[in-house]
């Protein structure tokens, strides 16, 4: 499987079947959550999350 870097908002409004779908790519091997709401104003987090999606094949936003 690909590297798969996948961006979570927190605060978000989504149906039953997308949050079956992020339930399974969240239990997918090679996938890295970032939690974008927990990184804040902190540069320090930004930057790792930052190389953590360029290091990815791939990237899903949801």
């Amino acid at each position: 499987m690909k590297k798969v870097a996948l961006l979570v908002r927190g605060q978000h409004r989504t149906s039953n079947s997308l949050n079956s779908v992020v339930e399974a790519l969240r239990r997918s091997e090679g996938v890295t959550e970032i939690d974008l709401d927990s990184l804040g104003d902190d540069a320090e987090a930004w930057d790792g999350a930052l190389a953590q999606i360029l290091e990815s094949e791939q990237c899903v936003c949801i």
